[in-house]
């Protein structure tokens, strides 16, 4: 719908795959609310956008477990999808993040696992693309991250993350940043073209592991930088 001024999911929907102009009149925090888990949501390739001062975006406060939402295009926000409770399962697949200022994916609760990020494309924003600080368990596959600040950046306890197949260039820092987080994958992707380094494994005082000290816990192989 046209100028709407929320949209709050809570059963399974298909939208009108056209566009769909929001306005943060009221200063709504979860101006795209994901209120309940086990739905899907098929954005049919529907643009949402505002030309307001960045809202929030899609907000996950009270757990999504079992949420599929698919063929989207969001521009605009301050993030694209936020997950701060309980979202066991999610997927998110064949969407485009575009002009998100502060990050593009942000996964913050220990209770997230088992999701599977896939064939996103997250560009042009001024912010991280993926910024996941707990949970695990958490698969990025098939994903395009370009022209943003710093690609994807996990810390822990976050662990037993795995990014594969990702295309992570043109940034204006880096690739990857791992702090403190361990048991994680990282292969088959093509880091290049970002301004600062390819991938950055930090320990506790912040100093970067250089390749003698490794955390051999993460597996890091077959990638181009």
């Amino acid at each position: 719908p046209a100028n709407s001024q929320e949209l709050d999911f809570t059963n399974n929907t298909i939208l009108c795959g056209s566009t769909s102009n929001l306005v943060n009149a009221g200063g709504a925090v979860d101006i795209l609310s994901l209120g309940r888990g086990n739905i899907t949501i098929d954005c049919n390739n529907t643009r949402i956008y505002t030309e307001d001062a960045a809202p929030e975006g899609f907000m996950s406060t009270t757990g999504t477990p079992g949420l599929i939402m698919k063929n989207c295009h969001v521009q605009h926000f301050k993030y694209g999808f936020a997950f701060a409770s309980d979202s066991n399962g999610t997927i998110l697949y064949n969407i485009t993040l575009e002009n998100m200022s502060n990050v593009g994916i942000n996964i913050s609760n220990a209770n997230i696992k088992n999701i599977i990020i896939a064939n996103m494309n997250i560009t042009s924003s001024t912010g991280i693309g993926i910024l996941i600080e707990r949970g695990t368990r958490i698969n990025i596959t098939n994903n395009v991250i370009k022209n943003v600040s710093r690609g994807i950046e996990i810390y822990g306890p976050a662990t037993n993350i795995t990014i594969q197949n990702t295309t992570i260039i043109n940034n204006s820092r880096y690739g990857i940043l791992l702090v403190n987080s361990s048991n994680n994958t990282i292969l088959w992707n093509n880091i290049s073209n970002n301004s600062g380094e390819g991938i950055i494994m930090t320990a506790g005082n912040l100093s970067t592991i250089t390749q003698h000290n490794l955390d051999l816990t993460n597996f890091i192989a077959n990638n181009t930088i």
